[in-house]
């Protein structure tokens, strides 16, 4: 048998071929010629053997020759195959490929602007009746005078919740990008339980704020408004923190204001005898229009009036322009008397967070103004610093002590975020002799005021001498414009680098500031045993246009 390739089948050879394989067992032919030499001789048998081992080798030889060639068909195919294979290669990264490139879908959406809406807080109010009556129901008192402005659409004013002249009013004013509304109110009450004057900025809804105001010791009625102007109901949770910490207090949580409704709610059902309170009013649901209504009774002489607006959230620096102190002389005589030691004017400030704050509180003269800190003189000149330290999660009224008569702003800079507002009052003289006569006296709070954005209007209460404090805290000094809205009057203000700058306004009326990025202002009114005081807040941004994507 010959040898065969085990993958490659042979075809076997032709009978008498060169490679034909040896038959050992074919039947000889009768005719063939005998051997010359017998087979059994020596010599037979030796040239019989050479036979054999030769065709053995030749067999050999020609198995292992037809394993070589068919080796060699394999390999120079492989190589062939895998030379092909490296030129397809090369051309694929020769050629250019096809770039493909899908565009991202997408809309553009401009929101529908919603109206712009300020909320006028309406009457002032007292718990019951003047003859003490009810309670448990806040009852309001006269009549507020309420002023507005707008630019860029149709003002609509109407009283919130179907009510009359002594409701809060909703002043409602067709949003556009240059849209601007403003208001403003004030009331002067006298009466047996209630004398003063409050005036307030007519505040935008929203879902938090800060309110650095009011006390619950003593005689200190401080009641929080909640009016909801919007179509939704709202779900306010109320925080509140003291000089001795956070109040923890039934009903704080899930406080229901209807839609177009308002609710009244005792500062002191919550946290009694506090006498530096700081307020969180957080809303779920519909936005609200939060202010803190404040008032003082001395035994049976009342002392004082205001109505609070929102303060800046805490941050770690805060301005409060515009502080007022009138009438130093009769206040500080005031001032010695049993019950009178908030006349004094102090700086609130609240630590919400969870590390103690390190405080640096400076003292400005307003420029124009005839402040005076201690020995330093006005007009921008003098001033004081110090450095205070606040506990975390408590709140400290600091005294601002030598003020003389003027107008001052306060910056304060600290290490933790905080919140903080100002207190100023005013008392009359008494006659001397008349021990038992009362001075009249009336207080304000000052909070402290966000940077401005962008044009904005200011409304000025209707009262005794309104004026408009503008403070920078740039390096360089600026320039603002201010426009009447009645005259087209302008005037440019010149504001230091890093002070404050006043002018006074028309009662009632409005004014335009322009070029006014980053200035912080504030109103207040300031008369004989009167004084009343607002923030000018920026207006919340309008929503730009989004892009909606699937």
């Amino acid at each position: 048998m010959s040898e065969r390739d085990p993958e490659i089948p042979e075809t076997p050879d032709a009978p008498g071929s060169p490679d034909a394989p040896e038959r050992p067992d074919a039947p000889e032919s009768p005719d063939a010629p005998e051997p010359a030499v017998e087979a059994s001789s020596p010599a037979a048998t030796d040239v019989e053997s050479a036979v054999r081992d030769r065709e053995e080798s030749a067999r050999a030889a020609r198995a292992a020759a037809g394993r070589a060639a068919r080796l060699g068909l394999r390999l120079v195919g492989g190589a062939a195959g895998a030379g092909a294979l490296a030129l397809v290669v090369l051309a694929a990264g020769l050629l250019p490929l096809p770039e493909l490139r899908a565009e991202p879908v997408g809309e553009e959406i401009v929101p529908v602007a919603a109206p712009q809406q300020r909320v006028c807080t309406g009457s002032a109010l007292r718990l019951g009746d003047e003859s003490g009556q009810d309670a448990g129901t806040a009852s309001p008192i006269g009549r507020p005078a309420a002023d507005d402005a707008a630019e860029g659409g149709q003002l609509e004013r109407r009283a919130l919740g179907g009510g009359g002249p002594s409701s809060p009013q909703l002043l409602s004013l067709d949003a556009g990008a240059d849209a601007l509304l403003s208001g403003a109110q004030s009331q002067e009450v006298e009466s047996s339980d209630i004398d003063g004057l409050a005036a307030s900025a007519c505040g935008e809804p929203t879902s938090s704020a800060w309110i650095a105001a009011g006390a619950t010791t003593v005689g200190r009625t401080s009641l929080l408004v909640l009016d909801n102007p919007t179509e939704v109901e709202a779900t306010v949770d109320l925080r509140i923190w003291g000089e001795a910490g956070e109040v923890s207090a039934a009903g704080l949580r899930g406080i229901v204001v209807a839609p177009g409704d308002r609710r009244v709610l005792p500062l002191a059902g919550f946290a009694r005898d506090v006498a530096s309170p700081v307020l969180h009013v957080q809303a779920s649901g519909g936005q609200v229009v939060p202010v803190l209504q404040q008032s003082t009774l001395r035994a049976v002489d009342p002392g004082g009036l205001e109505v609070t607006g929102e303060s800046t959230a805490p941050a770690t620096e805060q301005v409060i322009p515009g502080i007022a102190v009138a009438a130093v002389e009769s206040t500080q005589r005031a001032l010695g008397r049993d019950g009178y030691d908030d006349l004094e004017t102090v700086v609130r400030i609240g630590v919400p967070g969870d590390e103690d704050a390190t405080v640096q509180l400076s003292v400005l003269p307003v420029e124009g103004s005839d402040g005076v800190v201690g020995d330093g003189e006005g007009g921008g000149a003098g001033g004081s610093a110090s450095q205070i330290e606040v506990r975390a999660g408590t709140t400290l009224d600091v005294p601002l002590e030598e003020l003389g008569s003027g107008r001052y702003t306060v910056a304060l800079s600290s290490d933790q975020p905080i919140v903080a507002g100002a207190r100023s009052a005013t008392a009359t003289a008494v006659a001397s002799g008349d021990a038992l006569a009362a001075p009249v006296s009336d207080f304000a709070w000052f909070p402290a005021a966000a940077p401005l954005e962008g044009p904005v209007l200011v409304t000025a209460a209707d009262g005794p001498a309104p004026v408009l404090v503008l403070d920078s805290r740039d390096a360089e000094p600026r320039t603002v414009t201010l426009t009447d809205r009645e005259t087209g009057e302008e005037q440019q203000v010149e504001v230091p680098a890093g002070g404050s700058a006043m002018r006074s306004l028309a009662p009632g009326g409005g004014v335009l500031l322009a070029d006014a990025d980053g200035i912080r202002a504030s109103v207040a009114l300031v008369g004989d045993g009167r004084i009343a005081a607002y923030a000018v807040s920026p207006a919340n941004p309008v929503s730009g246009p989004i892009v909606i994507r699937p």
